[in-house]
C-alpha cells in the first residue's frame, strides 16, 4: 500500500532491518512510524482514502506525490525532481505542483529542491532561482521574474523577444 511504502521508507532511513521478526514487534513500537508517515502524507497532499490502497492502483498524481513523500521520508538536504510533471494530465499537474509547494512551506530553509522541468509555467511557480541551459551551457540565471525578460533565453527558447 501507498501507507507501507512510506513507511518502509522511513525503516531504510532509520536503518531499521526488514524482517519477519521485525513484525512481531509490539504495535507501539511502530507509533512513531506510524505518525511520521501520515505528517508526509499530509505534507504532500495524498488523498487518505488511497492510502491503504496497492499503491499501484492510485492514480498517477497520488503516485508521484506518494514518490515524493518517500523521498522526504529519507530526510535528505538536497531533493532532485527530474521532470515532476512528466506524464502528466493537464488536469493532473496543478495536483503535483501543489505538492510540491507544500513540501516548500513544510520545509522552508531545511531543504533544498533542485527541479529540472521543462515546463515554463511550472519552473516559473516553483523556482526561486532559476539556471537556464541551451545545448548544454549555463545561458541565464536569476530570479523568474528577470529570467522571464532575459534577451538570451527569449533567443534561445522562442526565437526572440517578439513573443514576449
Amino acid at each position: 500500500t501507498a501507507f507501507e511504502n512510506i513507511r518502509l521508507a522511513i525503516q531504510g532511513c532509520r536503518g531499521s532491518r526488514v524482517n519477519f521478526f521485525g513484525m512481531l514487534r509490539k504495535a507501539g513500537d511502530f507509533s512513531d512510524m506510524h505518525e511520521r508517515v501520515l505528517d508526509l502524507a499530509t505534507i504532500v497532499g495524498l488523498d487518505p482514502t488511497k492510502l491503504y490502497v496497492p499503491a499501484a492502483s492510485i492514480p498517477h498524481a497520488e503516485q508521484r506525490k506518494l514518490e515524493i513523500a518517500m523521498a522526504l521520508a529519507t530526510e535528505p538536504k538536497l531533493l532532485l525532481l527530474d521532470e515532476p510533471a512528466a506524464g502528466m494530465s493537464i488536469e493532473e499537474i496543478p495536483e503535483v505542483v501543489d505538492a510540491i509547494l507544500r513540501v516548500k512551506e513544510s520545509y522552508k530553509d531545511d531543504l533544498t529542491l533542485l527541479i529540472v522541468e521543462h515546463k515554463m509555467d511550472i519552473v516559473m511557480r516553483l523556482s526561486e532561482e532559476i539556471f537556464v541551459l541551451s545545448e548544454g551551457r549555463l545561458i541565464a540565471e536569476g530570479p523568474p521574474e528577470e529570467i522571464r525578460e532575459n534577451e538570451r533565453v527569449l533567443t534561445a527558447y522562442l526565437g526572440g523577444t517578439e513573443f514576449a
